[in-house]
């Protein structure tokens, strides 16, 4: 029989860190973080964050639906970076990184 099994911290940590690009580590972060889908997530939009209610609207997500997640208190930070590094356009995941680090995140912290 299957059973489900949790991922420890260190594991969690070690599956983002072996994410090469920081783009693709920041989308899947996001999703892990607020339980999006990741086309949700690739398609979130500046407009689309509420950093007042620290909350997300998810404009046409799973059913069509708009849907407000939670921004959980790491996910700030990760945008503030994504917004610095985004080119034109109002999403944060439409244009792919010139060049940059693809070492550590810049946001990363130990519990």
């Amino acid at each position: 029989m299957w059973r489900k099994h949790r991922l420890r911290f260190d594991e969690v940590t070690r599956f983002f860190e072996s994410i090469p690009r920081l783009k693709q580590r920041a989308i899947l972060t996001i999703a892990y973080d607020t339980g999006l889908c990741v086309s949700e997530a690739v398609h979130l939009k500046v407009a689309d964050i509420d950093n007042r209610r620290m909350m997300i609207c998810v404009n046409h997500g799973k059913f069509r639906k708009d849907n407000y997640v939670i921004l959980s208190p790491r996910l700030p930070e990760i945008l503030r970076f994504l917004l610095a590094e985004r080119h034109r356009g109002t999403g944060f995941f439409q244009a792919a990184f010139q060049g940059g680090p693809s070492g550590a995140m810049p946001w990363a912290r130990q519990p």
